[in-house]
């Protein structure tokens, strides 16, 4: 199973999703550090190696930064 994960940015953080071809597979709070959040991340979802989202996961992240009145991605 390929595993992927990336980073997108909220007003009080950066946040991580990760995703494989079946779906979601965790996501992180928002962080302070851009490198813990990777850290973290790749500690849940073992194996996963930073991605360019794909569509389906884009549109979640906007759809989180929607619900939470974040912006930017």
């Amino acid at each position: 199973m390929n595993r992927s994960f990336a980073l997108f940015n909220t007003p009080i953080g950066t946040c991580a999703i990760a995703w494989s071809e079946q779906g979601i597979l965790g996501l992180s709070l928002p962080n302070d550090d851009p490198e813990a959040t990777r850290e973290f991340i790749s500690s849940r979802v073992p194996g996963a190696g930073e991605s360019v989202p794909t569509p389906e996961v884009e549109a979640v992240i906007a759809k989180i930064i929607a619900e939470t009145g974040a912006s930017g991605i």
